[in-house]
C-alpha cells in the first residue's frame, strides 16, 4: 500500500522540479528579452537624438529665415526712407510684422500714387502692387489709375 503513495509523492516532487526548471528558464528568457529590447532601445534613442542634433538646428534655422527673411530685405531697401505716420515708430503702420503696407512714393511705385488700386502689401517676401499690374507699372502714367475716395 505505501508503494502507490510513494509513487505518488515522486511524481509530485518531478512535478515541482519541473515547474521550477520551467520557471528559471522562463526568468532566463524574459531577462534576455528585456536587456536585448533594451539594448535596441537605447541604440535606437541614440540614434535619433543624433540625427535631431544634425539636422534640427538646420530645419530651426531655414524656418526662421523663411519667416524673417522678407523682413530683413525689407528693412534693408527701406531702412533710409523718411516715412510719415503717426507714432513714428513703425515704418509700415501697425500690422508690420504679419503683412506690412508699403505706400506708394516717388521712388517707390510713383504710377501707384492716390489710386485706389494700390494693394503694396508683402506676401512670402514679394510685393503686390495692385491686381492689374501685380509688379507694379513701369512709367508715371498708369492705364488702370483710378483716384482714392
Amino acid at each position: 500500500m505505501n508503494d502507490w503513495q510513494d509513487e505518488i509523492e515522486k511524481a509530485v516532487l518531478t512535478t515541482i522540479k519541473e515547474f521550477e526548471q520551467l520557471s528559471k528558464n522562463l526568468s532566463e528568457w524574459v531577462e534576455t528579452v528585456t536587456d536585448e529590447v533594451t539594448e535596441e532601445m537605447v541604440e535606437t534613442v541614440d540614434f535619433l537624438a543624433e540625427q535631431l542634433d544634425i539636422y534640427l538646428p538646420t530645419e530651426i534655422d531655414d524656418f526662421l529665415r523663411d519667416i524673417f527673411q522678407p523682413l530683413l530685405d525689407i528693412e534693408e531697401n527701406w531702412g533710409s526712407q523718411d516715412w510719415d505716420n503717426e507714432s513714428g515708430d513703425n515704418p509700415f503702420g501697425e500690422d508690420f510684422p504679419w503683412n506690412p503696407k508699403m505706400e506708394a512714393s516717388l521712388e517707390f511705385h510713383p504710377a501707384c500714387i492716390g489710386c485706389a488700386n494700390y494693394h503694396g502689401r508683402v506676401y512670402s517676401g514679394n510685393i503686390l502692387i495692385c491686381g492689374m499690374h501685380p509688379y507694379g507699372w513701369e512709367t508715371e502714367n498708369c492705364p488702370d489709375w483710378t483716384k482714392e475716395t
